[in-house]
């Protein structure tokens, strides 16, 4: 696995805490050390935070870029 965690958000593996299936794919793209851009196919309840704080790190700030349909 890579540093940043891209290819656990790639692997259509990973769980959030009180979740019974996994998450649909996530792509993680690093800009910066501390930036990236995270695409999520799903909705769950603070998902973005909840990602990132599964591996080991936290989100400081989320600015939604787009909601496909909306």
């Amino acid at each position: 696995m890579d540093g940043c965690g891209c290819d656990l958000f790639a692997s259509g593996l990973l769980t959030l805490e009180a979740e019974a299936k996994p998450l649909l794919l996530a792509e993680l793209e690093v800009v910066f050390a501390t930036e990236g851009l995270l695409t999520v196919r799903e909705g769950h309840y603070h998902q973005a935070r909840r990602v990132f704080a599964s591996t080991g790190n936290y989100a400081e700030k989320l600015h939604c870029e787009r909601l496909d349909g909306l």
